[in-house]
């Protein structure tokens, strides 16, 4: 009967596991508290206990023995002590239900049987490797043999111990032990396949992660094109979901083209049963074209069988466009003065573009052809419909086209408006791009709205010094499928063109300057001609006059010939003064050199010039007090004021003003070094300014040519400008214009400073300016030679120097200087040491400029600038630095500057050019506006 009972408890021990592994895997789908799911363990151990208590084995008054003690550890060791707690209480609560005097002995069981195994699930640790036969059944030994040896203590004072323990040990020893290792088999077996079954799901979800994360394209399909998945760039690729690719084939989602291609493919693969690997390009229905790289292999299943086909697809259209792209560089590097363009412009369709913001045009030739190469290169290999290279002017608000590919022809080069185009956000960016609806954030540009464009990418190109140069531009009338891929070749391109362009400007720099020194060169062989002509000339006409007086001295008044005599020697008169001017140009004239001073030659030849000029005008007389002496025939200086006044006169339509002034410079090493026009030592200047409409550019260099004259036939010789230079030239000195149309003429002409050799001269030492107190001064420059000049004299100095060639750049950088650190790009190759104060320049490289009081102390600005006007601008920088100081400069006359409401009297100022000297006078001036400067 003992036997029997043991054999049902056995029965009882295997259902629960059954049972228990039941509730594990309800708990996992039902995705319940794993708390919740420990004390079901415990309550369905527990119950089962209870269970066994109900047919227990009852070996004598008040000893009961059943499986309670299996059902307790087994619990403990595989589901953790809040389980065992659970199961314990809930057998020790139904054993204290049933009482009698072996309560404490069932009780003491419970508990021997919770900690045995609880040491037990310390030590194997069932969650990590399911306990082995052994181990289980050591456990089981253990549990059973504390409850005999309990018993045995219990019933040791009655005198029953040992036969009962004898009585109850073999089949106890015998059978639980066996009924442990079963139970826990069978448990651990459940827990080996939801520990295998857990990694399985999180293999296949991590290779379902790994599958969608791939850049690459993966799909499988069965042996008759079916697919029967995808990743999700296969899915992306196409624009669709899994969901609709899954179940169609290859006709269904490609061209009948590329759709018969992957067709063959398939069908080789499967033929030779080997990765098969191909590429190529594939149209989609949306239209683009993609250069795809594929390789196939065989789907098995884990018998082996064929079930169809696995695909790996790369895109490689980026890679295959930036190769072609390279090559293409490569080729041109060698080959530009070769790259020819044939059967590409067809001149008698020309499609009309930039209607409004046009600001001129031309018909020339294109400038180079490998602009011409690149724009086509650049259309066909980015799918684009227009393409723009572009040279940006000087004033930084506008471009003028080196190349325009429009829809399979070139367009004329222009030169158009930047403000209210893309091309207008991408200057002075690395790149700019408008993926979709540009025309729609631009609706001002014609040109885009011509094109119907869609799309826009755009780079800069930069010179080697960072400069902005020109601009890439492609325009598309379709959205942007390949943004990365369009960026990354026009980068590239860029690097290129950028080279190209700035070999060009160093080209047109290289010509213009032998065009001034061939210019220089006419004028001096001109004047040398004009001399050697003028006195042959006045030989002869010293003849025609002597012979005319002579025969006018034979005749009557009332005679014929009288008066046709008269116009003769009239004529040569005339003629003679022509070649007075003539020779003053050829620096020949007979002239009695005295040493004068300048203001006095002047005063006295106002009341002359009020006549000359006329009352409409006025003009204004500003010496320079203390004024060097020069060495000069006066005559010379009433030629130069009259030739010059009368011209300012003509330059003037209706009220206007004109300012004589007078000044002194030095001219040092350094500042002739960068203006191979001027030479070292002092001089008294000459300044005649007007706010007349000024002098064209295009003819500016040729207004000191003789009998050249923009005026009308009668009204003028040509010879006063050409006199001018003549007179300036021959006395040792030079001669500058400054001039802006609708604004006015500015002519500076230098005289070398008398000194009397008898005098000893005392010389003016740089040195003894006061030197800097380590201040930030912001220079804004449009003319790179005087910017870098200025900022090289000041920074040998000591002075911290931020420089800026436009206006905007200049209110920028002064933001970021106010933060405390400014990254400012030096121009200079200079290394010096001033109050502890280190700086290294290196044109090649980007220097950090640091401060301690984060504020810029002056900010020295020309007065004429693109965008807005020195004035306009200081107002800006004030903004940020209320106590700056403001020293403004320019080629014209403070006097004249100030009449166009530029400047307001009594600023700071100085007038170019100016020497070392000049400027350092000035900054620390205008820093330190009360300071007696000792020279």
């Amino acid at each position: 009967m003992i036997y029997i009972d043991l054999i049902l408890n056995l029965s009882l021990l295997v259902s629960l596991s059954i049972v228990s592994g039941f509730i594990e895997n309800h708990c996992k789908i039902s995705k319940i508290s794993p708390n919740v799911a420990l004390t079901l363990q415990g309550v369905l151990f527990g119950s089962a206990a209870v269970l066994g208590m109900m047919r227990p084995l009852i070996l004598g008054p008040g000893l009961i023995f059943d499986g309670r003690s299996v059902m307790v550890s087994l619990c403990t060791l595989f589901f953790g002590p809040l389980s065992g707690v659970v199961a314990s209480t809930i057998t020790a609560a139904y054993r204290l239900l049933l009482g009698g005097v072996g309560t404490i002995t069932g009780l003491s069981v419970i508990t021997s049987s919770f900690i045995i195994g609880a040491i037990a699930r310390f030590y194997l640790k069932p969650e990590k490797k399911p306990p082995s036969v052994r181990n289980l059944y050591i456990l089981g030994f253990v549990v059973h043999l504390s409850m005999v040896a309990i018993v045995f203590l219990t019933l040791l004072s009655k005198g029953t111990g040992a036969s009962v323990a004898m009585k109850i040990g073999p089949p106890v020893m015998l059978l639980y032990p066996l009924a442990t290792i079963l139970a826990g088999k069978i448990l651990s077996d459940l827990l080996e396949s939801r520990r295998q079954m857990c990694e399985l799901q999180n293999t296949k979800g991590l290779l379902t992660s790994l599958l969608h994360s791939m850049y690459d394209i993966v799909f499988f399909k069965d042996i008759n094109g079916v697919y029967l998945g995808c990743n999700k760039a296969f899915a992306e690729h196409l624009g669709l979901s899994i969901e609709e690719i899954i179940g169609k084939t290859d006709y269904d989602l490609f061209t009948k083209e590329d759709a018969d291609f992957f067709r063959s493919n398939d069908k080789k693969m499967l033929k030779i049963m080997k990765p098969l690997h191909n590429e190529d390009w594939i149209s989609y229905p949306d239209g683009r074209r993609r250069m795809i790289d594929t390789l196939k292999t065989p789907y098995l299943d884990s018998k082996g069988s064929l079930i169809g086909i696995i695909g790996v697809s790369r895109d490689i259209t980026g890679y295959k466009k930036m190769s072609d792209i390279q090559e293409f560089l490569a080729q041109t590097i060698s080959t530009t003065s070769n790259i020819s363009v044939v059967n590409v412009v067809n001149n008698d369709d020309k499609r009309a573009i930039y209607p409004d913001n046009v600001v001129a045009s031309s018909n020339a030739m294109p400038i180079q052809s490998f602009f011409e190469t690149l724009a086509i290169y650049l259309a066909k290999t980015l799918e684009m419909d227009f393409v723009c290279i572009d040279r940006l002017e000087g004033d930084g608000l506008n471009a003028t086209t080196l190349a325009v590919w429009s829809y399979g022809k070139f367009e004329d080069n222009i030169t158009y408006a930047l403000k209210d185009t893309p091309c207008g956000e991408v200057v002075g960016k690395t790149v700019c791009c408008f993926p979709a609806n540009v025309a729609q954030f631009f609706p001002k540009d014609q040109v885009l709205q011509e094109l119907n464009a869609e799309s826009y990418v755009g780079v800069t190109l930069f010179s080697h010094t960072g400069k902005p140069i020109g601009l890439i531009a492609v325009i598309g009338s379709k959205p942007l499928h390949d943004r990365d891929i369009a960026e990354s070749i026009l980068k590239m391109v860029a690097v290129r063109a950028s080279g190209e362009l700035e070999r060009l400007d160093t080209e047109a720099a290289l010509l213009e300057s032998e065009r001034q020194l061939f210019q220089a060169q006419k004028l001096e062989s001109i004047g040398r001609l004009a001399g050697g002509v003028a006195h042959d000339l006045n030989n002869m006409l010293s003849v025609i006059i002597g012979n005319a007086e002579m025969a006018i001295d034979e005749l009557k008044p009332h005679q014929p010939a009288f008066n046709e005599l008269q116009e003769i020697r009239k004529a040569a008169e005339r003629s003679a003064n022509l070649t007075r001017q003539l020779l003053a140009f050829a620096r020949k004239q007979l002239i009695t050199p005295k040493v004068l001073d300048l203001n006095a030659a002047i005063e006295d030849m106002l009341k002359m010039l009020t006549r000359i000029i006329g009352e409409d005008i006025e003009l204004k007389w500003q010496p320079k007090d203390n004024l060097w002496q020069i060495k000069i025939d006066p005559s010379q200086i009433d030629q130069i004021l009259a030739n010059l006044c009368v011209n300012s006169r003509d330059a003037i339509s209706d009220v206007g003003k004109i300012t004589i002034e007078t000044g002194m410079k030095t001219f040092d090493k350094d500042y002739c070094d960068q203006n191979p026009e001027f030479f070292v030592g002092d001089y008294v200047m000459l300044v005649v300014s007007d706010n007349g409409c000024g002098i064209d550019k295009g003819i500016l260099s040729s207004i000191f040519e003789p009998f050249f004259t923009t005026k009308e036939i009668g009204k003028g010789t040509g010879l006063g400008l050409a006199m001018v230079y003549g007179i300036v030239k021959q006395n040792k000195g030079f001669i500058n214009v400054y001039s802006e149309l609708n604004q006015g003429t500015t002519f500076k002409i230098y005289f070398p400073r008398y000194i009397d050799e008898s005098t000893p001269l005392i010389k003016e030492n740089i040195n003894n300016v006061a030197e800097s107190c380590n201040e930030t001064i912001l220079i804004v420059e449009d003319e790179v030679a005087i910017l870098h000049l200025s900022k090289m004299i000041l920074q040998k100095l000591g002075y911290q120097v931020i420089a800026a060639s436009t206006p905007k750049e200049a209110i920028r950088l002064a933001q970021e200087y106010s933060n405390g650190q400014l990254a400012q790009e030096q121009s200079s190759n200079v290394q010096f040491t001033k109050n502890n104060f280190d700086i290294a320049i290196d044109s090649s490289s980007n220097q950090t400029l640091q401060n301690n009081h984060c504020k810029i102390d002056l900010l020295i600005t020309d007065v004429v600038m693109p965008d807005m006007n020195g004035r306009e601008l200081a107002r800006n920088i004030i903004l940020i630095y209320p106590d700056i100081k403001v020293l403004f400069m320019s080629g014209y006359t403070a006097d004249v500057i100030a009449h166009h409401g530029v400047l307001d009297s009594g600023v700071n100022f100085i007038q170019k050019p100016f020497s070392k000297q000049d400027l350092l006078e000035k900054v620390r001036k205008a820093l330190v506006p009360f300071e007696i400067l000792k020279h």
